[in-house]
Order: C-alpha cells, then structure tokens, then sequence
C-alpha cells in the first residue's frame, strides 16, 4: 500500500456507562505497533428527546497516527469486541477541512 493512502492522524473517540479500561485500549495497539496518544475521558450525555435525563460516561481519546482504513477498520473491530462498544465517534482531520468526522459505522461503509 504506497504512503498516500495513509492518515497522518485519526481521532477516535470511544465511551460509555459501562467502565471503559484505556489501558485495555493502549495494550491492543502497543502489540499491533500502532502509533497512539491516549487520554481518559469523562462525559456528560443528555438525551435528544428529554435533556433532563442525562448520565455520566468514562471514555478514551484515542489519537491513532500513520494508519489506513483498512488498519481503522481492524483497530474497531478489536476494540468494539473486546469492550463492547456499539459506537464511536471518528474524525480525520485534513489541512482546510475534516476528511471524515461522524460515527465510525458510516465511515466503514464508505470505506469497504
């Protein structure tokens, strides 16, 4: 696979109400040799429908670097299984505008 079709940079991030262990995250990619900068996160959701009920989830900022979409589609195949995620938020930034940013199931499909 020749270099340009590499992202320089990817964001992933990944939460939930369930206990989301970054460590977890940060030993899967050390054995893939996966380039990564790594911070915990804590947030709060409210729901579309009623924003009085909202909730607390512990997440990770995942900063994946050098990679291809076929190494993205790998690295969330492997961190939605192994923490049973239904859904993270992925951005790929460019230099004028985002090359991507919505959720990580449409930019799979766009990318098979």
């Amino acid at each position: 696979m020749d270099k340009k079709s590499y992202n320089k940079k990817v964001i992933l991030n990944v939460s939930s109400s369930n206990k989301v262990n970054c460590i977890d995250i940060i030993k899967l990619l050390y054995k893939k040799k996966i380039e990564v900068t790594l911070t915990p996160t804590i947030s709060v959701h409210c729901s579309k429908k009623n924003k009085k009920k909202c909730w607390i989830e512990k997440g990770c900022n995942v900063q994946l670097y050098n990679v291809n979409n076929k190494q993205i589609k790998s690295i969330w195949n492997e961190v939605h299984n192994k923490l049973d995620l239904y859904c993270a938020h992925i951005r790929i930034p460019n230099t004028s505008q985002d090359k991507f940013s919505g959720c990580i199931h449409r930019f799979l499909k766009n990318n098979k």
